[in-house]
Formats: C-alpha cells, structure tokens, sequence
C-alpha cells in the first residue's frame, strides 16, 4: 500500500501541472512590444443544418503596456458580409443582472469562408481595470455584439458561464 501511494505521488503532481493553461507570448518585430493572450476559448455554439456551418463565439484576453483587450471571433451561417466599426459597443451581461460594455478598439470587416458556408470576422474591445474587476465578479449570462446587420445575441450556456472570469482572471494574474 505505502509503495502505491509513492507511485501515485507523481502522477498526480503531473496530472496538475498539465491542467493549467498558460499564457501565449509574441513579440512585435517592428517595435519589440510583448502581448500576452489566453488561450481561444469557444463560449457558444449553435450547429448548422446537414449542409449548412453553424454560429460561434470565441473569446481571447490579450495584455500589451498599453493595457487589456478582449477578441471575439465569430463565425455566422449567413453569407452576407457586416462589419463591426470603430466605438461599436459589445454588452457583456453577467450572471448577477449587471452589464459590462466594452467599445469596439478598430473596423472590422467579416470575410466569407472559403467553402462559401458563412462568414467570420475579429473583433477587439479595450478593457479597462474597472471593467476587469466586474468581469471577474461574476459568470457570463449573455453576449451582445452590435454590427452593421444589427444586434447578434449569444446566450451564454451554463457550462461555458465562467470561462469569460477565469480567463480575466488568469491574464491580470500573471503580471
């Protein structure tokens, strides 16, 4: 029993180690500027038809010296193009009734896929520490995208509520 115990020490050391998600790391070229982004993470899925691509959302933190932003890409079914311009605004509703806004850092423009399925675009929202700090307070209820096609609601399911807070979490932590 004791040299079980010994043997299993280790592997769940590991099994720890493993399980935590660490920061990507790039450097710009041109200026040297570290960023420092979680890993994608996808927070809504609605399947397609038999011949048709389905909607999702997908979240990423990224940190510079110039402070946080958030990044969704999002993948429509539609194959009529929209575009996300500069101060449109995202509403983060969170679990406890209250709504985080964020605006729209740049223009933005959705690209139709190669397969003609649908179309997907990237869209960043500067973060500031406030909106951080309610961010963590509490899980994700619902995301609401402003677009020149009008509002895409995202309701959030419950199993993807908090990856929203650990990511926040997980990039102001590890400064």
């Amino acid at each position: 029993m004791k040299y079980l115990l010994l043997l299993m020490i280790p592997l769940i050391t590991c099994a720890n180690v493993s399980a935590q998600k660490k920061l990507k790391i790039d450097i710009l070229r041109e200026s040297g500027d570290t960023i420092w982004s979680t890993s994608v993470q996808k927070i809504y899925n609605q399947p397609g038809g038999p011949k048709a691509v389905g909607d999702y959302l997908k979240t990423t933190l990224h940190r510079t010296k110039a402070g946080y932003s958030l990044e969704l890409e999002i993948q429509t079914g539609r194959t009529n193009t929209f575009t996300i311009s500069r101060g449109s605004a995202v509403d983060i509703e969170l679990s406890d009734g209250s709504t985080v806004t964020l605006q729209s850092n740049s223009d933005n423009s959705s690209r139709i896929s190669r397969l003609n399925y649908g179309c997907y675009i990237f869209a960043y929202y500067r973060i500031r520490t406030a909106e951080m700090k309610q961010l963590v307070a509490a899980p994700l209820k619902m995301i609401r995208v402003q677009a020149s096609i009008g509002n895409m609601d995202y309701p959030i399911k419950e199993k993807f509520a908090g990856t929203l807070q650990e990511q926040v979490e997980r990039i102001s932590r590890e400064e």
